[in-house]
């Protein structure tokens, strides 16, 4: 995944990146976010993923709100796969790290995608006194609001 751009999503790789002044796309949901991907629905896995918006506010960044419509029906899955299915992917998730689809509902399609994006939010009245100082959960937790309340606007403006 590196020729493509992709690199590893640990915190102390990602200020590394950060410090050198460039910008990083990260995907909150994450792989577990493909375990529901059917066509027309939509699904975001953020409720408890924190851990972008804390490292945001530490590194004095701002975050800009980004939606893809479309991907949802990439790799289409069974709505409701047996427990046993979800286990042997969460194994090899744990194993390797990438959440393979074994659930296929059909083959993998060509959709036209749609990314769209929002107006950044602003988290400078959160950031911590210094790059890399730290933040209190409040902060993070206010931070994380604001992200869930722009993507939302930014789903319901867009859909």
């Amino acid at each position: 995944f590196t020729k493509l751009g992709a690199f590893e999503c640990t915190k102390p790789f990602m200020q590394k990146v950060l410090r050198e002044g460039k910008d990083v796309a990260v995907f909150p949901g994450g792989a577990l976010e493909s375990r529901y991907a059917i066509p027309g629905r939509y699904i975001c896995v953020i409720k408890n993923r924190k851990g972008f918006v804390r490292l945001a506010i530490e590194e004095r960044r701002d975050i800009l709100p980004m939606y893809t419509f479309g991907d949802e029906a990439l790799l289409p899955q069974m709505a409701e796969p047996p427990r046993a299915i979800i286990a042997l992917q969460d194994l090899v998730k744990e194993v390797f790290g990438l959440l393979v689809p074994p659930t296929l509902a059909g083959l993998p399609q060509r959709p036209p995608l749609t990314l769209v994006t929002g107006v950044p939010i602003s988290l400078e009245d959160l950031w911590s006194e210094r790059v890399g100082g730290e933040v209190g959960q409040a902060a993070v937790d206010e931070g994380h609001a604001r992200y869930v309340s722009a993507m939302q606007a930014l789903f319901d403006t867009n859909k």
